[in-house]
Formats: C-alpha cells, structure tokens, sequence
C-alpha cells in the first residue's frame, strides 16, 4: 500500500509455497490488486484470473469486476460477476455492467437494490455500515454525485481501502466539490495509498 515493489519472483514464490488452493488464490489476489495501484492493469487482470480459477472468490471477483468497468469492458465485469451469490457489492457492479452495455435490466436490479436500502432503514439498520455500496449506488445508477460525495465522506471515516480513497476523491471530482477534494488530495497524498487511479483523479480537479 505504500508503493515499494514487489518484485514477480517472490509474489510467484509466495504462491508456489502456498500450503493450499484458497491460500495460492489469496496470494495472487493480493498480487494483482499490487499490480492493479502499480497502474499495471493488464498484469492485474492476469492475476486476478488465476486466482479465480484456482479458488472462486467474490471479493476477487469484485475488485476484477472494478478493474473491467474502469476500463469499459462491462462485458468482461459481467462474466466474471455471473456464478457469485447475489450481495449488494455483486448486484450494484453487475447493474453498472449491464447499463454499460445498455440492456435495460440494469433497472431491475437498481430497484432491487433500493429495496433492500429502503427495507434495512425501516429495520432501523446501521445504514453506515452499507455507505461504500449506498456511495456506488449513487454514483453509478442515480447520476447522483453530490448524494454518493456524502455516502463516501461517511464511508472513508469507517474504511480505508483503497477503493474508499478513490470513491471520495472521483465523487468529490464530478460533483464539482474544489474545495473537498483538494482537501482530500492533501489527506491521501500524506496518509493514503500509493495507487495510479488516485493519480489520475489528482490530474483532474473540479473546476
């Protein structure tokens, strides 16, 4: 996370002294998310493969299916989505693939994730605890920026991941927020994680 290289032949010695499957899939997940803040995506992409083929994943299927939309590829995000069970993070990437590829079921997958959102309020549920998802929600299937900039205020108080560092910076961008995101910039650039798609989001400030 703080950018120093690993080099190929200890992530591949890793994986070969892994004890298992499980633990060898981990390991090249861990080696293609490592690739993936490197900005080397195609590598990533291949790592992320193996992994699923040596043990099925939802969070690597996740983080592949993120990689797929980042580079328009909703096609690719979609198949590799396609045998996971049915959580929020797997329906709201599977309805961004699916708007993506402009097949109007993305809809009904938008109003199956709002129900759950309105059915976890009525049980009086945390709704903090879903704000990455609520985030996503509404940056990818409400045209809502300035909706998903507070979800993901809320969430990167909670998560530090780098996907919660790149949903604040990216929705704070489209929603126009300058001050906000040079604010969060300062933040990330001394407390973040070295990552080529919070780079990219630097480059890019709202007018």
């Amino acid at each position: 996370l703080a950018g120093q290289p690993v080099d190929a032949a200890a992530w591949r010695q890793l994986a070969r002294s892994a004890p298992d499957a499980s633990s060898a899939a981990w390991v090249r997940s861990l080696w293609g998310e490592h690739l993936e803040r490197a900005g080397q995506d195609s590598q990533a992409a291949d790592q992320y493969r193996q992994s699923l083929a040596l043990a099925p994943d939802t969070y690597t299927a996740l983080v592949n299916a993120d990689l797929w939309l980042r580079l328009k590829q909703p096609q690719r995000a979609w198949d590799v989505l396609r045998e996971h069970p049915d959580t929020d993070g797997v329906l709201l990437r599977r309805a961004r693939a699916l708007r993506d590829l402009k097949q109007p079921a993305w809809r009904e997958l938008a109003d199956t994730l709002a129900a759950r959102a309105q059915a976890s309020a009525e049980r009086g549920d945390d709704t903090t605890l879903h704000a990455r998802e609520q985030a996503l929600r509404a940056l990818w299937l409400q045209d809502d920026p300035v909706r998903a900039a507070e979800w993901a205020r809320t969430n990167l108080a909670l998560q530090k991941e780098p996907i919660d560092w790149w949903l604040a910076a990216t929705t704070r961008r489209l929603a126009g927020q300058r001050a906000p995101f040079d604010h969060l910039k300062a933040d990330a650039l001394q407390n973040g994680p070295a990552d080529q798609r919070l780079t990219r989001e630097w480059r890019h400030a709202p007018v």
